[in-house]
């Protein structure tokens, strides 16, 4: 696919285009340790892409991966990166209530975004001081705590800013920047596929099973599953379809039609590496009912 469109187009793609065919970043992940790794793989990336891929493998890691309760956290990096032009100025942070505002403007032009706000800051305007604070109170509470709790930022004086662990050189800056960008356009745009799905879709978490990694569940059993043991034919992003068997709270037995295999272990460490599963991991994957049947993806996570 990935040379296909290039060759089409004369330029790589990027992760959102691949994202947009139905493929998951997690499918270079488990393979090249990420989507860069993998276009890197095809001799794409330019050499300030290369220094910068090589000194924030970490970072680039988390972009794809991080948790998404709401779409909070891909805001504020896309504030970040508007506030913060150069290397020097991502380097001494940003005015949090700068942040808090820039982002107030990004999430009123995304209609289904802003709607996750709460309804009681939900102000059409910041004009007034108070509603400035209340706004800039709750863009703290999340998603500004949210990174102050991972290893790339802290809050210092009112400012968010980065951590050593990308610290960016002025030679890296732009090509940090805008692999920074795609990464977020491309889970933006997972995102709001998730919030498309619908309530014909459920995500079960990848939990490990005598060895094996298996599928959890949600708590409350999606309806489409009915109250018993449920055989789902569903269609994978290569086009395959398995059937997989769900039972009271998990599914761990998917392969083939008729062919008797169970091939669920096979199927999630592809998606997910060895580490699928395993205890302090949170790896997902979505259901959902298209026009054209079930079909399932693996999500970030991890």
């Amino acid at each position: 696919l990935y040379t296909g469109l290039r060759d089409r187009d004369g330029e790589r793609p990027f992760a959102a285009e691949i994202v947009a065919m139905g493929l998951p970043l997690s499918a270079a992940r488990a393979r090249w340790g990420g989507w860069f790794g993998f276009v890197e793989g095809e001799g794409d990336l330019s050499a300030e892409e290369q220094a910068a891929w090589a000194a924030h493998r970490g970072w680039f890691g988390e972009l794809e991966r991080t948790h998404l309760t709401k779409c909070f956290k891909l805001i504020l990096l896309e504030s970040m990166l508007g506030v913060c032009g150069t290397a020097e100025a991502w380097a001494a942070g940003a005015e949090i209530g700068a942040l808090a505002a820039h982002s107030h403007g990004l999430l009123q032009g995304r209609p289904e975004l802003w709607a996750e706000v709460k309804e009681d800051v939900r102000f059409p305007a910041l004009s007034a001081a108070g509603d400035r604070r209340r706004w800039t109170q709750y863009w703290q509470e999340n998603p500004v705590n949210a990174w102050c709790n991972s290893q790339f930022f802290q809050k210092v004086e009112g400012r968010l800013k980065p951590l050593k662990s990308i610290a960016v050189d002025a030679g890296q800056w732009e090509a940090f920047r805008l692999m920074t960008a795609e990464l977020l356009d491309a889970r933006r745009l997972q995102y709001r596929r998730r919030l498309q799905s619908g309530k014909d879709a459920f995500t079960c978490g990848v939990i490990h099973n005598s060895g094996h990694p298996i599928l959890k569940l949600p708590d409350q059993r999606p309806p489409a599953l009915g109250t018993e043991r449920t055989d789902l034919a569903v269609r994978l992003p290569s086009g395959e379809v398995w059937v997989f068997r769900f039972v009271k709270i998990a599914c761990n037995i998917a392969g083939p039609p008729g062919s008797g295999e169970n091939r669920m272990t096979e199927l999630l460490r592809g998606w997910f590496g060895a580490e699928a599963g395993q205890p302090g991991t949170a790896f997902t994957v979505r259901f959902a009912r298209k026009l054209d049947g079930w079909c399932v993806e693996p999500e970030q996570g991890g």
